[in-house]
This record gives structure tokens, C-alpha cells and sequence, in this order.
């Protein structure tokens, strides 16, 4: 005698599993076609940008004032020793108790940028370039229309933080 309700149950989860895999071949689309960074991380990335004081004001070379953001972190502490063969290691032992300032900006990671930092009068200016990201391009790797739209619009590319003389 044949179930109706074990099979209502069977195509309802026929149908829900058609339904997610769809969904999976949609953005396997996407992500081919449009790029991994292009997609999830968009045109800008994050400068940071350390020993920045609140008096000091950040221009592009274009005269184009930036807004700088504050945010806090806790800096690891780290223990080195050595060892036998007469390396050194690193090991991360904990984290200071103290949340340590730093400042950011946001950049296209397009192309490349003479940040002008300015404090009152005194002017310094800062070369900052975009590099490729590891992480994006592997994951591009998988992807090769997306390798090319990540390359060709920037967004593979990320900043590396700036240290400001003191």
C-alpha cells in the first residue's frame, strides 16, 4: 500500500533540494562573471594608518580632504626566544590589557595615492600603492573570468597599513 503523505514528504524535499541548488548554480554565476573581491568587498579597502594625532588632517594630492575614522585594538604580546640551532621564535603570549588607538581611511584600491598629511602648517606627504591580496587571488584562482574582472577593476588589490613618523 503506497504512503500519499511519504510521498508529499519526498517531493517536498525533491523540490527544496532543486530549489537550493539553483541557488547554488546563481551565485557560482555571480561570482564567475562579477569577481570574489568585486562581489563581497566592493571598490574600497581599509588604510590604516598608525601614530596619526587628532590634529592632523588627510588630503589626496588632488586637494581632496578624507575622512579618517578612529577605532581601538589590543596588541598582542609576544615572547621571543631562542632556540638551539640558533633561530629565533615568535609566540604570541596574550594581549595587552590596554586598547591602543589607531586611525583609517578608505581608498579605491584602483591605483595609487600621494596622501597629503597635514598638521597646521607642516605638510608631509605619503606614497601609498594597492597590492594584490593573497587570500582574493586564490580564491579567484577558482574563478577565471572572475581573476580577470578582479584585476581589470582593482578589487584584488588591498593597502597595507602606513606608519607615520613621529
Amino acid at each position: 500500500m503506497l504512503n500519499i503523505s511519504n510521498l508529499n514528504l519526498n517531493k517536498m524535499i525533491y523540490s527544496k533540494l532543486n530549489q537550493l541548488w539553483q541557488l547554488v548554480i546563481m551565485l557560482g554565476v555571480m561570482v564567475s562573471v562579477t569577481g570574489c573581491a568585486t562581489m563581497f568587498r566592493g571598490y574600497e579597502d581599509k588604510l590604516i594608518i598608525r601614530n596619526l594625532s587628532d590634529s592632523m588632517q588627510v588630503f589626496t594630492s588632488e586637494g581632496v580632504e578624507l575622512k579618517v575614522f578612529k577605532d581601538k585594538e589590543r596588541i598582542p604580546i609576544k615572547l621571543k626566544e631562542k632556540l638551539i640551532t640558533g633561530s629565533e621564535v615568535e609566540t604570541v603570549i596574550g594581549e595587552s590589557e590596554n586598547k591602543y588607538q589607531y586611525s583609517y581611511i578608505f581608498l579605491p584600491t584602483k591605483r595609487d595615492y600621494i596622501l597629503v598629511i597635514k598638521d597646521g602648517e607642516k605638510e608631509t606627504r605619503y606614497e601609498v600603492y594597492p597590492t594584490i591580496e593573497i587570500g582574493w587571488f586564490l580564491l579567484d584562482c577558482l574563478f577565471p573570468l572572475a581573476l580577470i574582472v578582479d584585476l581589470y577593476t582593482g578589487n584584488i588589490n588591498g593597502y597595507t597599513e602606513l606608519r607615520l613618523k613621529k
